[in-house]
């Protein structure tokens, strides 16, 4: 199978025969993870995670006058003999995905993938995984607070409306066409009325000195009716106290949630008994429990 015209036979020519060579010293362990990716089992990520640590295992194959992981070479085989269509392909073009996912090209960042593909994340194999980090572009996660430092947040950039991802390593939190839009009219009607861009990190969105030299922090959602919605609610309270305390620790930070349209009573007397602020847009201009 090595020395058929599959799996890696696109790989970079410097490193294929090297590969080969490697792998066919070891054929013994590529055999017996070939074997187990090959099954269907109950728990598939733990499946694809024994796997990934059987190629781990290996070490770094000597190429080129470097040492290039055995991952790159081997997982366009794995992920094509998976019958549950889970093991994800790694290479160059994952490392920026796996970074803004906060995990390494190892056998957590194979299972992390792993976990990306599926109906949640409308992504519905493998092959449709490896499409889709040849094709968006991602971001470093910016520095965390560190105890006595300041925190040091970028300026929110204008959002790829389809179906993205954003902290995923968090809570795998995936962010929706109409999520995007939200935050787009926000931070475009900051910046037309007072010529500047909140801030972002892994929360949503961050205004500096919003009221009297109070923070104003920000989850976006895009629902709030129905099984679905509440949970969005429910998920956007623990996310903006979860990032109040660990990444501004500080007193000066209200907390608010934005929707895209005027949620019901029962959302809106749920938020007020936890001191939570609400907006939603009228048009383009955000109104609610307080005045951006």
């Amino acid at each position: 199978m090595l020395e058929d015209s599959t799996g890696i036979a696109l790989y970079r020519n410097p490193y294929r025969s090297s590969t080969l060579r490697f792998l066919k010293k070891r054929s013994g362990d590529i055999s017996l993870a070939f074997r187990q990716v090959s099954t269907n089992s109950a728990n598939v990520y733990e499946k694809v995670r024994n796997v990934a640590a059987l190629i781990e295992s290996l070490g770094k194959i000597p190429a080129d006058g470097r040492h290039v992981s055995p991952f790159n070479g081997l997982t366009p085989a794995l992920s094509c003999l998976d019958p549950q269509n889970k093991f994800p392909i790694m290479n160059q073009r994952t490392r920026p995905l796996l970074r803004s996912m906060r995990e390494k090209a190892d056998k957590e960042g194979v299972v992390a993938l792993s976990r990306i593909i599926g109906r949640t994340y409308n992504i519905r194999d493998a092959r449709e995984l490896d499409v889709y980090a040849n094709t968006e572009t991602f971001h470093r996660p910016s520095a965390r607070l560190v105890a006595g430092g300041s925190p040091s947040f970028r300026d929110v950039g204008v959002k790829s409306e389809v179906n993205s991802f954003a902290q995923i390593a968090a809570k795998q939190a995936v962010i929706t066409k109409i999520h995007n839009e939200i935050i787009n009219d926000l931070r475009d009607y900051l910046l037309a009325r007072y010529k500047i861009a909140p801030k972002e990190d892994r929360f949503d969105a961050l205004v500096l000195d919003w009221k009297g030299g109070r923070k104003l922090l920000i989850e976006a959602k895009s629902a709030s009716e129905g099984p679905s919605g509440r949970s969005q609610i429910r998920q956007a309270i623990g996310q903006l106290y979860d990032y109040r305390f660990t990444l501004i620790p500080n007193n000066n930070v209200d907390l608010a949630v934005l929707l895209r349209k005027e949620p019901d009573v029962q959302v809106k007397r749920l938020l007020k008994s936890l001191g939570i602020e609400l907006l939603w847009f009228k048009g383009k201009v955000p109104v609610g429990t307080i005045r951006l």
